[in-house]
């Protein structure tokens, strides 16, 4: 994957006196992924490496999909604070459909150690700097919940995405199970009615 890297810095008094450096990297052309620039080698997802060392947490099907959805809500309320809320409120309803990610990615103890912010391009202009910084840092707070999530083995770290929309409808597993189901319906019809 074709990468334009864009070099941005902020400065940030985190930790122990830490500056995050960040890469913004333009892999689509509609979002844009602001990855600190410690890890970027770690996180280049071209890399022929990147599934065995980085691989998306996996849920426990035995989760009841209602705790799942409140955890994925309330990590999004820990994430967003009020004035960036406002900010996101009036981007989404100037851009209908689009909204920020937060992919958070924490070690074998549970621990987050980084994250990616992305960004559709329509708010790249208008989000500011500031709150990129913010959301990285409040990111880092986040726990690994192994109640409701489980880390593959042999993996280094695990990713969870958490969506960052004020006006979309929260993620909803039985609702996108339900419509793939009808779509498949949908498809096996059309193609007996044509036999």
């Amino acid at each position: 994957m074709k990468k334009l890297i864009f070099a941005l810095v902020f400065c940030c008094l985190a930790g122990a006196g830490y500056a995050q450096e960040f890469t913004v990297t333009n892999a689509h052309e509609v979002l844009f992924c602001y990855t600190d620039k410690k890890f970027e080698k770690q996180l280049d997802s071209s890399s022929p490496t990147f599934n065995t060392r980085v691989q998306r947490a996996g849920t426990y099907f035995t989760t009841p999909v209602q705790e799942e959805d409140t955890y994925m809500q309330q990590a999004a309320d820990r994430l967003l604070t009020p004035e960036m809320r406002k900010m996101l409120k009036k981007l989404e309803g100037d851009h209908s459909g689009k909204y920020m990610i937060t992919k958070i990615f924490f070690d074998k103890t549970g621990k987050a150690i980084t994250s990616q912010i992305i960004i559709p391009k329509e708010f790249l202009d208008t989000f500011p700097e500031k709150y990129v910084k913010e959301l990285y840092n409040r990111a880092l707070k986040e726990a690994f919940n192994e109640k409701i999530f489980r880390f593959y083995t042999d993996a280094e770290l695990c990713s969870v995405s958490v969506a960052l929309s004020v006006t979309k409808k929260p993620y909803n597993r039985e609702e996108l199970m339900e419509s793939f189901q009808k779509k498949i319906e949908k498809i096996k019809n059309e193609m007996n009615s044509a036999k």
